[in-house]
């Protein structure tokens, strides 16, 4: 029956990520609403997540793909990162910054790119964690379609970082 879970799953994934999310229509919204209702998404799911916002900004975004991609960016970081998970939100010049940081053991630098393609996934994560290696695609599909920007990026002190950077001169 667990198979047959983790099949169901992997074939949504991938329907998501074929059909992409271009029919949504644009709406201005407060990328704060966004990280709180995240937040409460993960409480209800028993996970904490400590949510550091910066002050309310409003931006169009198309709110059920932005939901998704906060959502495979927050899932990839309790499945693969060790304890807690933060996301912090900052406003840049020219942009809006959210970061999902872990405490895992990181990326190896030559895979940080290559995990934003459909279906690539790390040896180790593997045989350890099912997925259909499509979560972060849809992630960077939804980010590209917002005309921002998602990085994986190693932190110095453990972890990594999935950096979402969202550009406000068009709000």
């Amino acid at each position: 029956v667990e198979d047959i879970a983790d099949m169901d799953n992997i074939i949504n994934q991938f329907l998501d990520f074929v059909r992409g999310t271009e029919g949504e229509p644009a709406q201005m919204t407060d990328i704060n609403t966004l990280l709180q209702a995240l937040h409460d998404r993960q409480a209800r799911a028993g996970r904490e997540l400590v949510v550091q916002l910066a002050p309310s900004y409003a931006i169009p975004v198309k709110p059920l793909a932005m939901q998704r991609l906060l959502d495979n960016l927050v899932g990839n970081a309790y499945t693969y990162g060790r304890g807690q998970v933060r996301v912090a939100s900052r406003i840049d010049a020219d942009s809006i910054v959210i970061s999902v940081f872990d405490n895992g053991p990181g990326i190896p630098e030559s895979h940080l790119q290559k995990l934003l393609r459909p279906f690539e996934r790390l040896d180790k994560a593997r045989s350890n964690v099912g997925g259909s290696g499509l979560g972060l695609a849809i992630a960077d599909r939804i980010a590209k379609l917002h005309h921002g920007k998602l990085e994986l990026l190693n932190r110095p002190e453990g972890g990594l970082e999935a950096r979402l950077s969202l550009p406000i001169k068009n709000a």
